[in-house]
């Protein structure tokens, strides 16, 4: 105490105002460093939404791709064409398999359970 006595009324608050400045830039600081992790998660959360949305848009492309090429399959008569859209058929199956192996590898648990469900229908509709 008796230190403090000692310096002037101008050093006193010189001092004081260092202090205080010094605990403004150390939260600062620490509110960037927040605010950078913070930026780096939603960054995160935005890119897998975006490739969730993707994946979904392009496994309905591909299934209605399938459903067309299935029903074309009908329709034809002659051997060659239904040799052609056998082939296109089995392209767009196996294109679904593919995109619905990467919805299954960055599901999170509700999804996961929705391409369980997803999935067992596949399946019945590739059976039957």
């Amino acid at each position: 105490m008796k230190l403090l006595q000692t310096f002037s009324v101008r050093a006193k608050l010189f001092l004081g105002f260092g202090l205080v400045l010094l605990m403004a830039l150390l939260v600062a600081g620490l509110a960037l460093a927040r605010i950078a992790a913070l930026r780096q998660t939603v960054q995160d959360v935005a890119e897998s939404g975006v490739r969730r949305i993707t994946l979904g848009q392009e496994m309905k492309y591909w299934l209605r791709a399938t459903d067309d090429d299935g029903a074309w399959l009908l329709d034809f008569r002659t051997a060659a064409d239904i040799a052609t859209y056998q082939q296109k058929y089995q392209q767009d199956v196996q294109q679904v398999n593919t995109l619905l192996q990467q919805a299954q590898a960055t599901a999170n648990p509700a999804e996961a359970q929705a391409l369980a469900q997803f999935t067992t229908q596949w399946t019945t509709y590739q059976q039957g």
